[in-house]
């Protein structure tokens, strides 16, 4: 299996032993749904809101630019995965056919048409926002919210546990034991969300994310 993912004529045998290692299934899937605990409007509010400032920027922008950022911007938007998401995420799929109409007009004859699309969608992200501060997990992530490492082997560090001054020591670190369910959206500009997570010392630990960060 390794010899077909990373070939050791082109890595080294070494190389490919390493990589072996440093895979993690676990924690990649946690990143991954981790990913996922935003406000997903926000996602393509903020990709329209970037393709109408690119087509106010003047005529510079050529036919076959405009439809990479569309194309790029779907797969970021509305991403091909069989994944389970959340309701929040479901929300958006509806989405992806205005999205993709944008991919069959002209930049410089039909700008006015484009931005108004970009102006409906906007309009649209804003109504989908939502309206309470508390929100719960399962809407974003249902792998996050029933996901508990209860297998010290499974186990992942918390982050910011390493600092440059002193020599880690790893046995001591916290690790994760769960995300909590209950989320707080704060109202500033990218709408980001504190999630707690409960560490294997008993204690919770707050962290903020926000979307393209």
């Amino acid at each position: 299996e390794c010899t077909k993912r990373f070939p050791e004529r082109t890595m080294g045998s070494f190389a490919c032993r390493l990589m072996r290692l440093l895979e993690f299934p676990r924690l990649d899937r946690f990143v991954q749904e981790l990913s996922q605990v935003m406000v997903p409007c926000m996602k393509l509010s903020n990709m329209a809101s970037d393709l109408a400032r690119k087509l106010s920027g003047g005529p510079d922008l050529t036919g076959d630019q405009y439809r990479t950022i569309i194309l790029e911007s779907m797969r970021d938007a509305f991403p091909e995965s069989e994944r389970e998401i959340g309701r929040e995420h479901e929300k958006l799929k509806s989405f992806k056919a205005q999205w993709m109409k944008l991919n069959e007009l002209d930049p410089v004859k039909q700008s006015s048409k484009i931005k108004l699309s970009i102006h409906c969608i906007l309009r649209e992200m804003k109504q989908l926002v939502p309206r309470h501060r508390s929100l719960d997990l399962q809407r974003y992530s249902p792998w996050l919210a029933r996901c508990y490492f209860n297998n010290p082997e499974e186990m992942l560090e918390l982050p910011g546990q390493y600092n440059v001054d002193f020599e880690p020591n790893v046995a001591n670190h916290v690790k994760i034991v769960k995300v909590r369910n209950q989320l707080e959206m704060f109202n500033s500009m990218r709408k980001p969300l504190r999630v707690k997570i409960s560490g294997s010392d008993g204690k919770s630990y707050d962290f903020l994310i926000k979307y393209g960060e």
